[in-house]
């Protein structure tokens, strides 16, 4: 992992994801505060845990941490194509946030059930233009074996799920920093 942040400033990212949510319902308008952290240019994921599981981001810095959560917590809780997730005050209450900064993905060279690690990396894999992503928690949440989490990724990459076995398939390896919103 590259840059680490402290556990109070992913607190500070975990509150910018709560007051989005609070926002949305209060119907205010939200900035991300103009310090140093929430300016830096990291790709990440949000992710918002009920009975099931949304998550929004992306595996490439676009936008500076500040705006890139609050995008994707607007996108994981209100605009997924799925429908949106949280409906209501009480809804936004059950909901827990995950964050997940990811570092920048390294390409996989060789046979990819001996180049990860299961529940440490996550993967992306690219097969003609098809793309899909798993973060490294997913593993671990879904007691996958490692081919169960390719078979997954290739699902979320929209192509059968034997293709990891294809050699015209790329995989890239990234660990994340994970911040959890405390449980009550």
């Amino acid at each position: 992992m590259e840059e680490r942040f402290s556990e109070k400033i992913g607190r500070k990212f975990i509150n910018l994801a709560r007051e989005t949510l609070k926002a949305e319902f209060k119907k205010n308008k939200i900035s991300a505060p103009n310090t140093i952290d929430f300016r830096k240019s990291h790709a990440l994921f949000v992710t918002l845990k009920k009975k099931e599981t949304r998550y929004s981001g992306s595996p490439v810095a676009t936008y500076c941490i500040g705006d890139a959560i609050i995008k994707a917590t607007k996108t994981a809780a209100f605009e997924s194509k799925k429908g949106r997730f949280i409906k209501t005050e009480e809804d936004m209450n059950k909901t827990k946030i995950e964050i997940s900064i990811l570092n920048k993905p390294t390409k996989i060279k060789g046979n990819i059930l001996d180049n990860f690690t299961l529940g440490s990396d996550g993967l992306i894999c690219k097969f003609f233009g098809y793309t899909g992503i798993l973060l490294p928690q997913v593993a671990h949440e879904n007691n996958f074996t490692k081919t169960e989490f390719l078979e997954e990724l290739c699902k979320h990459a929209g192509v059968p799920k034997d293709h990891w076995r294809k050699p015209a398939i790329s995989f890239y390896k990234f660990q994340v920093q994970l911040f959890r919103e405390p449980t009550s």
